[in-house]
């Protein structure tokens, strides 16, 4: 039985996690009679041959902790379990903007809106209103109010990001300068006030020791508040390609980016889940709960393959 070009497409798919252009797909097909030899032809590429390769490596890096981290992702999806409901409010409320940046990180955005949601009932469910700080203002700001009743919102953000603080920020706001300022120095009002924290994709940012800007942070919290955090993981699979690649993980900006880098768009670190652990330690810190998401390319190969390869660490802390 002779070997279709569509099943070439799978073979490719299914082993090197691409597919081939059709012409080559169709080229492959005329020279294939059967599975077997489709999978023979497939094992001698040296595509495949280099993946192999580098699987024992990613096994190597992220095996020891995976039984680990199988266990942290199920009691975190749990404890960000907030009901039927609850989800469908959330779903709807963060499925609504269509512009590139929201779509992108839509998944993100849905799990931070159910953190603020499993900090209301689960940690405050007898309280009416909650204090709520969100730290760097994007589209997502406006979101938690839309999807989770019963928030008094905050947010804080450096003040040349007038854009954003003028489009998505709350009409409490807190002007700071993250890397050289401490919220509750600046504004003493602010200690023992927030019931949640928001700090997401804010810390790779900041040219700041972690430990620093948590310890900060901890000052803020009320009586049994938490703090959601989110952090690209510093050696999730995108750095470790690179290194495959002889190339440096750490991001190039050229001086055509030098207005993104005022804004404060640049990454000037991406943090490993192991150095985090250690920071949020020095900062009076626990986790209560910690995962590694892969919320951006979740049919990649090597997510898929290994948890620790995710994109994002995900953290869940309240004062030690």
């Amino acid at each position: 039985m002779a070997i279709t070009p569509e099943q070439v497409m799978t073979a490719f798919r299914m082993v090197l996690g691409r597919e081939p252009a059709p012409e080559r797909a169709a080229l492959i097909a005329e020279e294939i009679d059967t599975e077997q030899q489709l999978h023979n032809y497939m094992m001698k590429l040296p595509e495949t041959k280099r993946r192999a390769r580098i699987m024992d490596i990613m096994s190597f890096v992220y095996g020891p902790t995976e039984k680990q981290n199988l266990t942290n992702e199920k009691q975190m999806d749990a404890w960000l379990n907030v009901g039927e409901a609850m989800h469908s409010r959330i779903k709807s409320v963060v499925s609504a903007p269509d512009d590139e940046y929201s779509i992108f990180h839509r998944n993100r955005f849905y799990d931070q809106c159910r953190a603020l949601a499993a900090i209301k009932t689960k940690h405050f469910p007898t309280l009416p209103k909650i204090n709520v700080l969100d730290i760097g203002v994007m589209a997502v700001s406006l979101m938690y109010q839309e999807s989770v009743e019963g928030l008094e919102l905050f947010t804080c953000d450096h003040p040349r990001r007038v854009e954003h603080i003028e489009k998505f920020g709350s009409p409490n706001f807190y002007p700071v300068d993250l890397e050289n300022e401490d919220i509750g120095e600046r504004y003493p009002e602010t200690i023992g006030k927030f019931h949640a924290i928001l700090f997401c994709e804010v810390l790779e940012h900041l040219r700041v020791t972690p430990s620093e800007i948590l310890t900060d942070l901890r000052r803020l919290l009320a009586k049994d508040g938490a703090i959601y955090l989110t952090t690209p993981n510093g050696i999730g699979y995108g750095a470790m390609l690179a290194i495959f690649e002889r190339k440096s993980p750490s991001a190039v900006y050229s001086r055509k980016d030098a207005e993104r880098e005022r804004g404060g768009h640049i990454h000037v670190r991406e943090h490993s889940e192991r150095e985090m652990l250690e920071w949020i330690t020095e900062a009076g810190l626990k986790v209560r709960h910690r995962a590694i998401k892969e919320y951006y390319h979740p049919d990649s190969i090597w997510p898929s393959s290994f948890i620790g390869a995710g994109s994002v660490l995900t953290f869940v802390l309240e004062a030690a």
